[in-house]
């Protein structure tokens, strides 16, 4: 073995317990609670056309993981936005082709939600115990329906919603809130045409350290815009504001992977 061999494993090896301690260091502070992309309803039905289901979030995303329930007020409706449940069929759009936009992104199914006609909120309880910070990543977007009494949009359909994330201490009636308020933030998508899905993704921290017990509930609530979505939701625990659980590598570790990538290079030269 040569000395350029030798030094390369060893460089390597300090490197990657370098990167396992600094990795565990940071996720350590940061317990992810919920990750939901909506992929996989348990019993999506279509009312009235083929793509909207009216049912509680429950019946398609109770128990996702076991034991988790939503607090739900009115409908909230999931939409099978590709239409892929009935391919061909009567869906909403259908003439102008559907919902287009950042389908990639959506998947499947999206999550909507009213402003006006009904109130629609949704309320998500967590055990927090030890954290500081409840932190929520989402994708939300404009968007409409083509039936069950739509347009919810008034005026220009190119609309910019506004969704309100109140965190507040304890259940609440219903699992929705309404206890003691410990944050609260609004975020603005871009807007967009009714039928289009033009995804902004927010990741914030709402301040959960003044909760009484450790359980608060994340509520979820369309302020304006008549109609919107959201999808792709990740809720994490922790000490660090905005950390919703994806570890970046240390500086430290980019210098290490950089001289290793400089040996290596030496190391095709020396053979």
């Amino acid at each position: 073995m040569t000395i350029l061999t030798h030094n390369f494993r060893l460089l390597a090896l300090a490197a990657s317990l370098s990167l396992g301690l600094g990795s565990t260091a940071f996720a350590a502070s940061t317990t992810v609670l919920y990750d939901q992309d909506f992929e996989n309803p348990n019993a999506f039905i279509g009312s009235r056309r083929s793509d909207v289901d009216a049912q509680k979030v429950n019946v398609n995303y109770g128990n996702q993981p076991a034991g988790f329930t939503f607090g739900n007020t009115f409908t909230v409706e999931t939409i099978n936005v590709t239409d892929s449940t009935n391919p061909g069929g009567d869906r909403q759009f259908n003439s102008i082709g559907g919902y287009t936009g950042d389908l990639a992104q959506s998947g499947d199914f999206v999550i909507g939600m009213l402003s006006t006609a009904q109130d629609d909120l949704l309320g998500l309880t967590f055990d927090v115990t030890g954290f500081d910070f409840l932190n929520v990543q989402i994708d939300l977007t404009n968007l409409d329906l083509e039936c069950c009494g739509a347009p919810f949009h008034s005026g220009s359909f190119d609309t910019t919603p506004d969704f309100q994330f109140s965190l507040f201490d304890g259940q609440g009636t219903g699992g929705i809130g309404g206890g003691t308020l410990l944050d609260r933030k609004v975020f603005s998508p871009d807007a967009s045409a009714r039928h289009v899905i033009d995804f902004s993704t927010f990741t914030f921290g709402l301040d959960a350290k003044d909760t009484t017990d450790g359980l608060v509930t994340l509520q979820i609530d369309l302020l304006s815009g008549g109609y919107a979505a959201f999808d792709n939701l990740r809720i994490a625990a922790s000490d660090t504001e905005g950390n919703v659980g994806v570890v970046p590598l240390p500086a430290a570790a980019w210098f290490l992977l950089a001289g290793i990538g400089m040996l290596a290079g030496l190391r095709r030269h020396a053979v």
